[in-house]
């Protein structure tokens, strides 16, 4: 029998967290909401306090863990009764490097006192298209929306054309109000992540479209 007398606040938005990206990891989740105390200072016991919230939980909500190959600390993802975790692909790497990629998102925000509003991994928007994250960002009251599309250099150009095509779609279509988690009426930007300044350049002659190799840039 699940016991959630015992949730805290954070354990809500480390829950909350889990159920909007596909796996994350131990460490992960320690940086995202147990790296400061209370005071901003950076917590050397962050790591162990998170285990022990994150095994209470796995106890008494729908959360499982795994070991996966060579990794040496649990994968966690939300548990779907009478089924085993599948792992497509890719899926479990793909869902790791975007959670670093959020890492870096929050410790911005909390360091310039900005808000992260809402985020998700890999929603699927009204025409089909499904950016890597959804992140509305708030900034001195000023709310903005991003499409981040993380690039390893993997996907051809002309591949990119084509998804910069549907978003053209979407956006001429104004898909983009009628959205559940749409705030009011704020078009999002297309922000494209490289992991090199070459490949950014390759994509900005693609079109209109942010292309940056520090996802921090676009958080002003």
């Amino acid at each position: 029998m699940m016991d959630t007398s015992r949730l805290t606040e954070r354990d809500k938005k480390v829950w909350e967290y889990i159920a909007k990206t596909r796996y994350v990891t131990t460490s992960q989740l320690a940086q995202l909401f147990f790296w400061y105390d209370e005071n901003g200072k950076r917590n050397k016991y962050a790591l162990d306090i998170c285990r022990r919230r994150l095994k209470y939980m796995e106890e008494n909500l729908p959360i499982t863990s795994f070991y996966r190959g060579a990794r040496s600390e649990k994968v966690y993802c939300l548990k779907k009764p009478g089924k085993e975790v599948m792992l497509t692909p890719g899926a479990l790497d793909h869902s790791i490097e975007l959670n670093d990629i959020m890492i870096k998102i929050k410790h911005h925000a909390d360091r310039n006192k900005h808000n992260i509003v809402d985020f998700r991994i890999e929603p699927v928007l009204l025409n089909k298209v499904m950016p890597d994250i959804l992140l509305i960002y708030e900034i001195n009251k000023r709310i903005k929306i991003f499409f981040i599309e993380y690039d390893k250099g993997t996907m051809t150009l002309n591949r990119i054309r084509k998804k910069l095509l549907q978003y053209k779609e979407y956006f001429a279509k104004k898909l983009y109000l009628e959205e559940d988690w749409q705030p009011g009426d704020i078009k999002p930007s297309i922000v494209y992540l490289c992991e090199s300044e070459a490949r950014a350049q390759n994509i900005r002659q693609l079109g209109s479209v942010d292309v940056v190799t520090d996802i921090t840039k676009i958080l002003w």
